[in-house]
């Protein structure tokens, strides 16, 4: 049996406060699921003003990173959003430039 010590013990209110942080991002990723394609733009259009608007937090951070990974998820075809190609190879757009 190891010794308990204060690196082992993390106090109840920051597991509490990463708990609830959890539920809110699996309730948000499931209301991004069930969302229209065009109903998920219009949500990373809000989000994507908020950041222009310099509102940028932690709750925010983690929305346009579920947002991204719900259409990385929808659009299959390319197994990382964050660059797609066109027709001409060496045209690379970067979907963050946008945000």
């Amino acid at each position: 049996m190891s010794d308990i010590n204060s690196n082992n013990i993390i106090p109840f209110s920051s597991f509490k406060t990463i708990y609830d942080e959890n539920a809110a991002n699996k309730c948000f990723k499931e209301y991004l699921e069930v969302l229209t394609f065009s109903e998920l733009i219009n949500e990373s259009n809000m989000i994507i003003n908020d950041l222009r608007r310099g509102v940028i937090d932690k709750d925010l951070t983690i929305k346009s990173r579920l947002v991204l990974k719900e259409f990385e998820k929808r659009t299959g075809a390319n197994k990382k959003l964050s660059c797609h190609s066109n027709h001409n190879e060496n045209t690379i757009l970067n979907f963050e430039e946008y945000l």
